[in-house]
Formats: structure tokens, sequence, C-alpha cells
């Protein structure tokens, strides 16, 4: 026991010492920490093959501390200050991206669990990559800037659900509309009944827990509620993300709200760190040298992606009444996928009835993209 706690900390101090020296690279390049956190993990993944599950573990905890923090942010007042018309033009171009995705994955020869899975790994955009675009691109005070992220903010709830629903499917191992129909029945039931009964509970008792003046009984409560909804929702066989999501948005009701993600985010922080990490300690370099079932196939699911996205968004959001000009803008600025795709995608990691190249290129993709986005935010503010 004593050496194997002894290796996980030994693995630990690497870990995070390599990610300290490149992030602090990439943040003077001004490139996404998260490129920076894939890109450790890429490099010190072969050295740490030992403590690699107990990595993992510390990632579901990151998975957990992300959307738990995603829906503190997204609360429902949010969600009815967006608007019909972009909540409408969102939901049409996630759509859209997953029939394209299913259809790029068939073209390649996948199987119709990888194709559906591929369509929902490129159906949402990077909220924070994207956003940090746009605030060193020229702030997010302008029309366009305002729909893009009102279009993330959607396909942010979209991204829980299709978590939610990617994780049942693949524990199945296959896939048929009678399934996916029970259990998109079954999501529904689960967040109406959590949001019916819990709005009516959970403000109330993060209120209660707040005029107590204790910050430490203040984070101690909520996490203790988060983690307890993510594993009610293991129970009845989802993801622990959309628990996590939804305990969020109840919180997020609360009057401490804004003191709760104070809290939160140091924890989160470090958490979600290790989680994306741990993405690039699963990815097998040898990859790299297979040209034709993996280099090919990823740059074909990168040039499919930035054209399916930008044409995407903006049919989308020029349909549902917006200027051509916010419409092309919102087209070029939503190119890049990131922090719920790779959690989408890691679902599947060492999934038996999935082909193990997907997970790897699909970082390669989320890299690719977060390099290019910056540049094609940009020239939103010309076009």
């Amino acid at each position: 026991m004593a050496d194997l706690q002894t290796d996980f900390v030994m693995s630990m101090a690497l870990v995070i010492a390599v990610a300290a020296v490149i992030i602090l690279l990439f943040h003077r390049l001004r490139q996404p920490l998260i490129l920076g956190y894939l890109v450790a993990g890429i490099l010190v993944g072969p050295l740490v093959v030992s403590a690699r599950d107990s990595v993992e573990l510390l990632a579901r905890l990151g998975i957990i501390l992300l959307t738990f923090s995603i829906g503190l942010e997204f609360n429902l007042k949010k969600l009815r200050a967006i608007g019909a018309t972009v909540i409408a033009a969102a939901t049409v171009e996630i759509l859209l991206m997953i029939g394209f995705g299913f259809q790029l994955g068939l073209f390649l020869g996948w199987t119709v669990l990888e194709s559906t899975l591929l369509g929902a790994v490129l159906s949402v955009g990077s909220t924070l990559i994207i956003v940090r675009a746009l605030r060193e691109s020229g702030g997010l005070d302008n029309e366009r800037a305002r729909l893009i992220v009102g279009l993330l903010i959607v396909e942010d709830f979209a991204a829980v659900l299709i978590l939610a629903a990617v994780s049942g499917l693949v524990s199945t191992g296959g896939i048929n509309p009678e399934q996916l129909g029970t259990l998109l029945l079954k999501m529904g039931v689960f967040i109406a009944a959590a949001m019916v009964f819990g709005l009516a509970v959970v403000p109330r008792l993060v209120d209660y827990v707040g005029r107590q003046r204790s910050g430490e009984i203040l984070i101690v409560t909520v996490l203790g509620m988060c983690f307890a909804m993510s594993y009610f929702a293991i129970v009845i066989g989802f993801s622990e993300a959309i628990g996590a999501f939804v305990m969020g948005v109840l919180i997020s009701e609360s009057k401490y709200a804004s003191d709760v993600v104070r809290r939160v985010e140091p924890v989160r922080d470090l958490f979600g760190a290790i989680f994306f990490i741990a993405i690039g300690m699963l990815v097998d370099l040898s990859l790299f040298t297979d040209i034709s079932h993996f280099i090919i196939p990823t740059i074909v699911v990168l040039v499919v992606f930035i054209v399916a996205k930008f044409f995407s968004c903006a049919l989308a959001t020029f349909t549902f009444g917006f200027g051509a000009r916010s419409a092309l803008g919102a087209g070029l600025g939503m190119i890049a996928i990131g922090e719920f795709s790779l959690m989408i995608a890691s679902v599947a990691a060492g999934n038996e009835n999935i082909r193990q190249e997907i997970y790897p290129m699909i970082v390669v993709v989320t890299t690719a993209t977060a390099l290019i986005v910056s540049y094609s935010v940009r020239s939103t503010q010309k076009a």
C-alpha cells in the first residue's frame, strides 16, 4: 500500500509540474489553457502508466465539478433572457451538426453507434475557448458576440443532455429508436421531477445555510448536494454529469449563488485541470504514425466540422431573423469544440464497441479548432 501511495504522489507531482510549465508557456503565447493541459497529458501519459487509474478517478471528479459550475452559471432567468429565437436557432444548429457528424461517420465506414458518437461530439462548441477568444478580439458587448454567447448557453444545456444520452447508449453497446426514445423520456422525467421538487427545497436550504455566515459550512453543504444528485443520476442509469448540472441549476436560484460560485471555483479549476490532463494521457502517440487510419480521417473530420459548423450556425441564425452580418459572424465565431466534446468522447474511451482511434482523434480536432477559432473570431469584427 505504501509503495502504491508513493507511486501515486510521485506521478501526481510529475503531472502537475509538467502541466504548470506548459500552461505557463501557453499563457505567455496567449493560447487557451485547455490546450496546455492536453499537451501536458500527452507528454506525461507514457511516464505515469501505473497511476493512470487514480488520475482517471480524479478526472471523474473534474467532470462533476465542471458541469456543476456550468449549472451554477446557467440559471433559469438567463435562459429566459436569451429569447425564443436564439433558443430555436441553436436547436436547429445542434440537430444539423448531429446529422452532419452522423453521416460523416457512416462515410468513414464507422458503425451506427460510432457515427452517433461523432455527431454528438461535433454538435456543441466550447464556451471556455470561444468566450475567451471573443473577449480578446473586441469584448462581449456587441450584437454578434451576444448572439454567439446565447448560442453557447443553449449548447451547454443541450450538451449535458447529450452527454447523459451518449453514456446510456454506450453502456448498452448499441442504439435503436425504441431504446433512444425510452432514454430521452426517462431523462425528461428526471429533469422535470428534479426541477419541480428541487426548486421548492434547494434554494431555501442554501439560503438558510448562507445566512449562517460560514463559508466552510456553505461549500461543504453545496458540494454534498452536488455529489448526492450525481450519485442519484448514476443509480437511475444516467451520467453523473447531468445530476451535477441539475443541482447547479437549482442552487443558482439561491440568493447566495454568487457566493457559492466564488467558493467552488478553486476546487473546480484544480479538478478541471486534472480532467483535461487525463484526457491527454489517454492519447496513444503511436497512432500519429498511422496515416490511413488516423491522420487522414482526423483531417477529414476537422475540415468537415469547420465547414458544417459555419454553415449550420449561419443558416440557423439567418433563418430565425438575424441579419446576414450577424449570421456570418455567428458562423465564424462558433468554430471550436472543447470541454463538453471531450467529456462526451471520454465516455467512449476504452469501450470495446467503439474503435480506440476515435478518442485521440477528437483530442486532436479539439486542439486544432482551439487554435483556429482565435483567428476566425477576429474575422467577425471585419464581417
